[in-house]
């Protein structure tokens, strides 16, 4: 499918995979994309990720610091890697990084409410339980309780 491939020495500073994953650079393939998006921007390349049966590819960017950062990853090398790529162009910049920005804070905080909901499955929740087996806390009623006798005539 490709023509000559390169194995990339290191590892995008953004891009986060199993230890097993082989990461080669595509310089060509079937539907010319590699060559699409370099008309887009010279810095961009693809990487193909290999892990196991599971085969992906990472369009990166070669940045002005010199580090190598992903942009996004694809399953399959099609026309619509390009849209992509000419629609995140579009985009202004500081939109495209609040729309980033309101993502990982709404991923941090899922990431933080599923802590704690772990945290009381493992502590809270039996805690709690066998607090109000021993009757060290009150666990309320549903309807008012009278506890004086002057109440109940």
């Amino acid at each position: 499918m490709w023509g000559m491939s390169l194995t990339i020495a290191g590892r995008p500073t953004n891009l986060h995979l199993p230890d097993a994953t082989q990461t080669t650079l595509v310089d060509s393939d079937l539907y010319h994309i590699c060559d699409r998006i370099a008309e887009i921007d010279p810095r961009l390349f693809i990487v193909h990720l290999a892990h196991g049966e599971k085969d992906a590819f990472a369009i990166m960017e070669r940045c002005e610091d010199g580090v190598d950062r992903l942009v996004f990853k694809v399953a399959e090398l099609d026309a619509r890697v390009v849209d992509r790529l000419r629609e995140i162009q579009a985009i202004p910049f500081e939109k495209r990084f609040e729309e980033l920005e309101k993502r990982e804070m709404e991923t941090n905080r899922k990431r933080n409410e599923e802590a704690m909901d772990e945290l009381y499955e493992r502590l809270g929740g039996p805690m709690y339980t066998q607090l109000a087996k021993d009757n060290f806390i009150d666990r309320g009623a549903s309807y008012p309780i009278v506890r004086s006798k002057k109440w109940r005539q």
